[in-house]
C-alpha cells in the first residue's frame, strides 16, 4: 500500500468521509474530498456518488469498472448510465457487461421500472415472492406498458401513491397467474381457495393447502411496497451527498419490543379476526367440557366397579 501512495494519489473512504492520501518529496499529506462524503448507509448507493467525483475531477478518467456481484449495484448503476459521462463496465468476476450499451436499449422510464421491480421482487432490504423468481416478473412488466408507467413512479416520492399501489396488486394478481380481470389479491386469494377446498370452503382431513402458492393479501403487501417504496427512495437519491432520508418506521418496518432490532413489519392487526378467535376459544371450551365429563364417567364407573368387589 505504501508502495501505491508513493506512486500516485490514494483515497480512503471509511464511514462516509473520504481522504486522499499522498506522498510528495517524501512527505505524506492527507486531504478532506468533500465532493465524495455522504450519509448513504451502502456501498452500493455510494458508488454514484464516487462515479461523480470522477467526472468532475478527473475528466482524462473514460471508463469507470465497478466490481461486484451484487445485483443492487446493477440496477443502481443502470439507472444512472444515461446520465454519466464516463462508460461504465460492470465486473462481475466472470465476465463484463456495458452499463451503457445495456442503457441504451431502453427507455429511462422503462430503466425505472426494471429498479423498482429488483426491488419488489426481492433486494438486500426487501423480501421476495417464494418461487416466482426474477424473470417471469420481467416478462409481465417487458409486455405491458401500464406496469412499466406504474412501476417507474415508485420511489418519486416518500409516500406511496394509490394509483401505484392499485397497479403493484394487479402485477401481483398477474405474477400469480390469475388473468388479467382479477386485479385484487382479496379476491385472487379467494379463488384459489375455493379452487382447493370447493364451494363449501370446508378444509378436509388430510387435505395439504401450502399457503405460500397464495398471493399476500392485501395488507401485507402494503407494508412490502411501504419497504420497496423506501428503498427505491433511496435509491433514486443516490447522487444527493446528504438526503434526507425519513425514518424506515413509517415505511413497512418497526422496532421489536423484544429485541429493540428493526425489523420488516408484516402487516398491521390481528394474525386471525377476532370473530374467529371466539369461534376457536368456544370450540376448545366445548372440547375440554367433553374431556371432563368423559373423565367424570370414568371416575364413576370405576367407583362402581370398586363397590361390586
Amino acid at each position: 500500500m505504501m508502495e501505491d501512495i508513493v506512486r500516485r494519489p490514494v483515497i480512503f473512504i471509511e464511514a462516509g468521509k473520504a481522504f486522499k492520501i499522498e506522498c510528495n518529496a517524501g512527505v505524506m499529506s492527507k486531504e478532506l474530498l468533500p465532493e465524495i462524503c455522504s450519509n448513504h448507509e451502502e456501498t452500493d448507493v455510494r458508488v454514484i456518488v464516487y462515479m461523480q467525483y470522477i467526472q468532475t475531477k478527473m475528466p482524462h478518467i473514460r471508463t469507470v469498472r465497478v466490481r461486484a456481484k451484487d445485483s443492487d449495484i446493477f440496477f443502481i448503476l443502470l439507472f444512472y448510465a444515461r446520465s454519466s459521462t464516463v462508460n461504465i463496465i460492470f465486473d462481475m468476476g466472470d465476465r463484463l457487461i456495458d452499463i451503457n450499451q445495456l442503457a441504451e436499449n431502453y427507455s429511462q422510464e422503462h430503466i425505472s421500472a426494471l429498479l423498482a421491480l429488483h426491488a419488489f421482487t426481492g433486494a438486500d432490504c426487501t423480501s421476495a415472492f417464494k418461487g416466482k423468481g426474477k424473470v417471469r416478473p420481467m416478462k409481465i412488466l417487458n409486455q405491458n406498458s401500464k406496469f412499466i408507467q406504474i412501476f417507474a413512479a415508485v420511489g418519486d416520492s416518500w409516500e406511496i401513491d394509490e394509483l401505484v399501489l392499485s397497479g403493484a396488486e394487479e402485477f401481483t394478481c398477474r405474477l400469480y397467474g390469475f388473468s388479467p380481470r382479477i386485479k385484487k389479491v382479496d379476491e385472487a386469494r379467494e379463488i384459489k381457495i375455493k379452487k382447493i377446498c370447493g364451494s363449501s370452503l370446508e378444509l378436509r382431513q388430510g387435505l395439504s393447502v401450502d399457503l405460500s402458492t397464495f398471493p399476500p393479501c392485501k395488507r401485507v403487501l402494503l407494508e412490502h411496497m411501504k419497504r420497496v417504496n423506501f428503498q427505491v427512495c433511496v435509491w433514486k437519491r443516490a447522487h444527493e451527498h446528504y438526503p434526507e432520508i425519513p425514518s424506515p418506521l413509517d415505511h413497512g418496518f418497526h422496532i421489536n419490543s423484544e429485541t429493540g432490532k428493526l425489523e420488516p413489519l408484516w402487516f398491521e392487526g390481528d394474525v386471525i379476526p377476532k370473530a374467529l378467535v371466539d369461534v376457536l376459544a368456544e370450540e376448545d371450551t366445548d372440547e375440554d367440557d367433553i374431556a371432563d365429563e368423559i373423565h367424570t364417567m370414568d371416575d364413576d364407573e370405576e367407583e362402581d366397579e370398586s363397590d361390586d368387589d
